[in-house]
């Protein structure tokens, strides 16, 4: 039997939906386990995670395997030989690190992909209490900014450019947030919009430079000293 997820059915959710379900071919016994199937209902915005297939079959419930299969966000080997330089080691003096990062990365990718809530990521895949901790960590000693610069990079001198652009485009967007107020909150009236405004700069070539997120009444003009100026060092020949 698999590990639950938040979403499932219990007992007594089942115990009223069940008779609910019409049954198409009567004298035909049914070999698919209908309360699995109804998890991953599209209306639900959900995934089944044990694969439902044609009627004909029974759905496989396995153990945890010693290598799960691989989804369309798994970085690739190559992928993982550009990323990999980018990854910080392990502290010194600690213990040794235990947790495959490669995995780690996977996860994050998953997530972030899919959009689905942390508690319902696949149980191949590690846990939020795993993952989330290296995202907040390498979020904050620039990991990500590191690994976004390389990329662009490799990018740029792949289509024949110079790693470092001399250009930058910047737009905004406001969005409506809560009522909650801070310093990062406020009111366009251009747009009718009170809340928060996101900045993003790219080069010519789409790719991105830098995020900064400000008050809704920021002017978009002054904000782009903000967008870059954090970059300055990486991004000094931006005009």
């Amino acid at each position: 039997m698999r590990k639950p997820y938040p979403s499932d059915l219990t007992d007594d959710q089942w115990a009223l939906i069940g008779p609910l379900i019409p049954v198409y071919e009567v004298g035909r016994p049914r070999q698919v386990w209908m309360r699995e199937v109804l998890r991953g209902y599209p209306g639900s915005g959900l995934v089944p995670r044990i694969p439902v297939v044609a009627e004909t079959c029974i759905i496989a419930q396995t153990t945890m395997p010693p290598m799960r299969k691989p989804y369309t966000t798994d970085l690739t080997d190559i992928q993982w030989e550009i990323l990999q330089p980018l990854i910080p080691e392990a502290k010194p003096g600690g213990r040794p690190r235990e947790v495959d990062i490669r995995e780690v990365m996977n996860t994050l990718l998953y997530q972030d992909r899919t959009g689905c809530q942390w508690e319902l990521l696949p149980h191949d895949l590690l846990p939020k209490s795993t993952v989330f901790d290296y995202f907040k960590r390498w979020r904050d000693d620039g990991t990500w900014q590191r690994i976004v610069d390389a990329l662009r990079e490799k990018v740029r001198r792949k289509a024949g450019r110079e790693g470092t652009p001399s250009k930058a485009v910047i737009d905004s967007q406001s969005v409506k947030t809560t009522e909650v107020g801070g310093d990062e909150r406020g009111y366009d009236g251009g747009k009718l919009v009170s809340g928060r405004k996101r900045h993003v700069a790219v080069d010519m070539m789409g790719l991105l430079l830098g995020v900064a997120v400000t008050a809704a009444s920021a002017d978009d003009g002054n904000a782009a000293s903000e967008v870059l100026g954090s970059h300055n060092h990486r991004n000094r020949n931006v005009r």
